[in-house]
This record gives C-alpha cells, sequence and structure tokens, in this order.
C-alpha cells in the first residue's frame, strides 16, 4: 500500500497531472535530503502553474507498505504504473493528459512504467544517460576518491565492477549469475560480508534486466 499526496491547483478541473519517481535509496514523498525537500518544492510549483502532482512515499520506507530491500527496478516500476491508474479514476484529473517525472534513477523507472501504462509525456530530472552497470561502478570510484582512497585502489574496484558487469550480462538464470559473481568475487580475496554487500549492490541491476530487458 502506498502512501502520498496529491495536490491539485484551485482553479476547476479536469487537470493534466504529473507523477513523481524518486531516485535511487529509500526516499519519502518529498525526495527529502540533508535538509532539502526538492520534489515538495517543484509539487507546489507545477501545481500553482495549473498542474495536479502525485508524489508517494517509497514501498518500505515512511509510510508505504512493503519491502524496498527487496523490490526491484520493475517493482518500483509497477509502482509508478499504480499511481498512474489511480489518477486516471480520479474525477478533477485530465486521464489523457498525465505524464511521469522521474528524477535520477527515476530516469530508468519511468520508461519501464511507460510499457506498463500509456503516459501523455515523460520529464526526466538528472537521468542517467550511462547503462546502470556503468552508473554503480563510477558512484563506488567517486564515493572512494571523496573519502582519499589510492587511486589503484580506485582503480581496482572498477575494474572489478567491470567483470561483474559483463557476469550480469549474461543470458542465464539469476541464481547462476549470482553464484558466478560469488566465485568471481572470492577470487579476488574479497571476504564474505564484503563479497554480500557487493552482490546486494548489483542485485536490482540484474533483477531489472533479466525482467525488463537490458535498460
Amino acid at each position: 500500500m502506498l502512501a502520498g499526496e496529491l495536490t491539485i491547483p484551485i482553479e476547476d478541473g479536469p487537470h493534466k497531472a504529473v507523477i513523481f519517481i524518486s531516485g535511487s535509496g529509500p526516499q519519502n514523498r518529498d525526495e527529502a535530503l540533508a535538509g532539502h525537500r526538492p520534489f515538495l518544492v517543484l509539487s507546489d510549483h507545477l501545481t500553482r502553474a495549473g498542474y495536479a502532482v502525485l508524489r508517494y512515499d517509497d514501498r518500505g520506507f515512511a509510510e508505504s507498505t512493503g519491502s524496498f530491500e527487496d523490490a526491484s527496478l520493475r517493482d518500483f516500476a509497477d509502482d509508478a504504473a499504480g499511481a498512474f491508474r489511480f489518477l486516471e479514476g480520479h474525477q478533477d484529473i485530465d486521464a489523457s493528459g498525465i505524464g511521469f517525472l522521474g528524477h535520477s534513477e527515476g530516469g530508468y523507472i519511468a520508461p519501464s512504467a511507460a510499457q506498463m501504462v500509456d503516459p501523455a509525456f515523460l520529464v526526466f530530472l538528472a537521468g542517467p544517460a550511462r547503462p546502470f552497470y556503468d552508473v554503480l561502478a563510477t558512484q563506488a570510484v567517486d564515493f572512494m576518491r571523496a573519502e582519499g582512497a589510492e587511486e589503484a585502489d580506485s582503480k581496482k574496484v572498477k575494474s572489478q565492477y567491470d567483470a561483474a558487469s559483463a557476469i550480469l550480462a549474461k543470458s542465464v538464470p539469476l541464481p547462476e549469475i549470482r553464484e558466478q559473481l560469488d566465485t568471481y568475487l572470492k577470487s579476488e580475496g574479497i571476504r564474505a560480508r564484503d563479497r554480500r554487500s557487493f552482490l546486494d549492490s548489483l542485485a536490482t541491476s540484474a533483477i531489472a534486466k533479466s525482467r525488463a530487458g537490458n535498460w
């Protein structure tokens, strides 16, 4: 059960509507982070401009039920499609004018949701322009450099992500992919706990690929 907030202009409708899709990590409806609430600010601006806006807490976070950790990108696309269907039946909404706004990882989710429903438009804010595997690798290396890691260590992690992405790209069952990944990481001398963390960071990517093609 997803909990959220629908803001509607004070003028008579029906109104065109925008569904906000958050970025990576568990987010509430405002996408609150570090004292900022960008989705709240954007929804206020768009509603004053005449658009209805629906934003919701990610599954398993804030007031929404379910499990965030066990969800794939495809599951999040299901959630966005459910939000779309909710608006289609709302008396104040123009069913022919509903679209998605995806931020960051939402830029992967919105096109997948668009395969399930028929949005009038798609908007991307800082949407990734590279494959999901590349984004994960770049983020990992950037975090290491920001923490002062040696360049050789950063390059090693990048090569490990590249090797892992090659395994993920194989057209084999997911259990076999996970086994091959674990074997590879073990050969790199990575401890069991760190291997689990590494595998978890790649799990969403692998599940999304198996269910919705290579994004």
